[in-house]
């Protein structure tokens, strides 16, 4: 961060008003001023009036705290992160292995942020990562002859065969 002191650093009398200011940089919170462990004040601009002896003031920052999700885009996904992490965090998060899925990818504001299974980000604001997973099952493929009506009139259904969502179907055999 930056300070302003209106007085130049060196011999101060005794009864000088002196003006502080901090400015923190992004990522980083003014926590106060400080002579030695004693806090004297928490706020970035306050004015002291110099003693009758010497001093040394040091104006203090702290990394700052984000909120970090990270959530899946169904209900299955067990290793969900959410907290505060201090600006510059590295997290690594894992897909988990579900019986039935597939993970896709990381997302975050709509912009995929990976497609491994491990990903590892910087804490730099508030953020929320979403997994995406495909889960399998099974899908029956009917059809609807129109010789076969039932007596309202209306097709029944005959099933032609079961595929599993995600195998890649060439021919479909209507016989099985």
């Amino acid at each position: 961060g930056s300070i302003t002191v209106d007085v130049q650093e060196g011999e101060v009398k005794t009864g000088t008003v002196i003006n502080f200011s901090a400015k923190p940089n992004y990522g980083y919170v003014f926590t106060g001023w400080y002579i030695g462990e004693e806090c004297i004040s928490p706020d970035a601009e306050f004015t002291y009036i110099m003693p009758n002896k010497d001093v040394s003031i040091t104006a203090v920052f702290a990394k700052e705290k984000f909120n970090v999700s990270v959530i899946s885009m169904n209900s299955d996904f067990a290793n969900s992160i959410v907290g505060q992490y201090e600006y510059l965090d590295t997290i690594t998060v894992e897909a988990n292995k579900i019986d039935g899925t597939e993970f896709i990818a990381w997302f975050c504001d709509g912009e995929v942020m990976g497609i491994e299974d491990s990903l590892t980000f910087t804490v730099e604001s508030d953020i929320t990562i979403y997994a995406e997973y495909f889960a399998y099952g099974t899908v029956e493929v009917y059809s609807w002859p129109t010789v076969n009506a039932s007596p309202l009139g209306t097709p029944l259904k005959e099933k032609v065969a079961g595929i599993e969502v995600g195998e890649k179907v060439l021919d479909i055999d209507p016989e099985n």
